[in-house]
């Protein structure tokens, strides 16, 4: 019984710590295009184009336009589109709008051009750990792709397209948002288990008393 209490008392204390998570999916739709974007604010993120050759806009495919890869896209109407230009790779950098850490499910990604021309030859992704390590990816093609479970408590993500000239979509970003770590000093960490225990103490003197 005495353990039971004690188990409890310290998971009440340790959920006033503890982080939440909300999952969610990123689409892009647009009621037209927009192009040469310096970033791309949406609920919750944030996509800064690339600082070196290339744009990164807001693709409107219209109405009746059918998806591109077999139907790979599971978003409605509009794409996020990053082109290369003179160069060999297109992409942008995704972060929350705030402190928060955020995992990655899948994404789905296409050739932006008509006609197969210029098509993206592969992609990768890059992403930071909030430890400061580095986490990478590449992939062989585009569609609907599915990430490890390595990819998780992020602070930004790289999407990079391969192949010169590339325009590439991407779209239908699955996401779940962790809440930043509370920074907790020493000192406060103690004083929580004490109270907790505390807490325990006087529960125990009461039912002698």
């Amino acid at each position: 019984m005495k353990k039971k209490l004690l188990k409890s008392l310290l998971i009440g204390c340790l959920l006033n710590i503890s982080n939440s998570a909300i999952a969610g999916i990123i689409n892009f739709n647009a009621d037209k295009s927009y192009f040469r974007l310096d970033k791309i604010e949406t609920i919750g993120f944030i996509l800064d184009g690339p600082t070196k050759e290339g744009e990164i806009g807001l693709a409107w495919l219209g109405l009746d336009r059918p998806d591109f890869d077999n139907n790979a896209f599971t978003g409605q109407n509009g794409r996020v589109i990053t082109s290369a230009n003179t160069s060999s790779t297109s992409g942008f950098t995704l972060t929350t709008d705030n402190s928060d850490l955020f995992s990655l499910e899948s994404f789905q990604s296409a050739n932006g051009y008509a006609n197969d021309d210029n098509p993206v030859s592969s992609l990768s992704l890059i992403g930071k750990l909030f430890d400061g390590s580095v986490i990478t990816e590449d992939f062989s093609k585009t569609g609907k792709i599915k990430l490890s479970p390595e990819w998780d408590k992020l602070v930004s993500v790289e999407f990079i397209a391969y192949g010169d000239n590339n325009r590439a979509f991407w779209d239908s970003i699955r996401y779940e948002r962790i809440a930043a770590p509370a920074v907790v000093s020493e000192p406060s960490t103690i004083a929580i288990f004490t109270l907790c225990l505390l807490g325990l103490m006087t529960r125990k003197f009461k039912r002698k008393s």
